[in-house]
């Protein structure tokens, strides 16, 4: 029976190197850790979801930093299973789920993907269809769903149409006669689910300063030493820290962009963000950051202003409550809302 009331594409390899994603880790969001020479920090890292995961502890001694970066990689081997959408066999829940809903069969879900489900569908409905976790037929109809091996040419405007007008949206899944044409994707809120699936299982093993870092989107615990954590934050066309922000215990630091993953038809780029609205790419926003102590809002919110844009930035923020976040866009005007522009500081170019 039916158990319903973006890890996707962007969880797993996309042909980039580790060390090209390093580089976008020590500078993307470059962690300026500064005051901790009186504790000792303890770094690990390890490749999960197709990027470098790098873990910092403060507080705890080696190996209980060992103990918790294997009983962290334990369930990110798990999720990179369970939670990516475009494998080609069946062992995965999410392609499981994906198969039941073109077949037309009953499916049941597991507590936690269910959860991750319907949390999408509440930001789904609050951003007024910004973000949508429906519609990964759209990143299949573009070939964003598998960079390594890029289409040859765009889809068909009349596909796009098509898919646009049936009306893909998780609601429709707890319908008895749903849209066989939903393909679920959870690439644009994974991260944030991942990040807080972390912090959870740190906190049972009893750490309480952690920062986990996936990618680039990160979450802090705590303190690191006897301060703050600082991050510096880039702007999408530069290797420089243009600013740096404090990050508080429990925060999350979530940016979507479009200058990591794309796709070129004679030139032009077309980024793996797509505006669910129209079925295509947005071509007008370069990056967004959000800061919240919900990683999962923060996640799919980074990509609701991506696709809303400057015009619809202010909408954004109020519909989702986001009180700290930043927005560039493709000419490189920025929006920042009060509270982030009190808590950033720019640095000197």
């Amino acid at each position: 029976m039916t158990s319903i009331s973006r890890v996707s594409y962007s969880m797993r390899s996309n042909g980039s190197s580790p060390a090209n994603n390093r580089v976008f880790f020590f500078v993307a969001l470059l962690l300026l850790v500064t005051g901790c020479e009186r504790e000792q920090l303890h770094h690990r890292q390890l490749i999960a979801f197709g990027t470098i995961v790098s873990l910092q502890f403060s507080g705890v001694d080696a190996d209980a930093a060992d103990q918790a970066t294997t009983a962290l990689e334990t369930e990110y081997r798990r999720l990179e299973i369970d939670w990516y959408p475009w494998a080609r066999d069946s062992s995965g829940e999410l392609v499981r789920l994906n198969a039941a809903i073109r077949d037309g069969r009953p499916f049941e879900l597991s507590e936690q993907l269910q959860t991750l489900i319907v949390r999408a569908a509440e930001i789904e409905i609050a951003s007024e269809g910004r973000f949508n976790a429906a519609t990964g037929a759209l990143t299949r109809a573009w070939g964003l769903h598998d960079l390594e091996n890029p289409p040859t040419s765009k889809p068909d405007s009349s596909l796009l149409q098509s898919l646009v007008n049936s009306n893909l949206t998780l609601e429709n899944l707890a319908d008895t006669n749903r849209n066989p044409l939903i393909e679920v994707d959870l690439g644009g809120i994974a991260k944030g689910a991942v990040l807080r699936l972390s912090a959870e299982k740190l906190r049972v093993l009893g750490i309480g300063n952690a920062i986990v870092d996936l990618g680039g989107d990160l979450i802090v615990l705590g303190r690191i030493g006897d301060r703050s954590a600082v991050i510096g934050i880039r702007g999408p066309d530069t290797d420089r820290a243009l600013a740096t922000l404090d990050v508080e215990d429990g925060e999350a630091v979530m940016t979507s962009g479009d200058y990591e993953r794309f796709i070129e038809f004679d030139g032009k780029r077309y980024p793996h963000i797509i505006d669910p609205r129209n079925g295509q790419p947005v071509l007008h926003a370069s990056s967004a950051t959000v800061v919240h102590a919900d990683p999962l809002l923060a996640d799919a919110a980074a990509t609701a202003l991506i696709v809303g844009g400057i015009d619809e930035f202010d909408d954004v923020c109020r519909a989702l409550g986001l009180k700290y976040a930043m927005l560039t866009s493709a000419t490189g005007d920025q929006r920042l809302t009060s509270g982030m522009a009190e808590r950033v500081e720019w640095t000197r170019q």
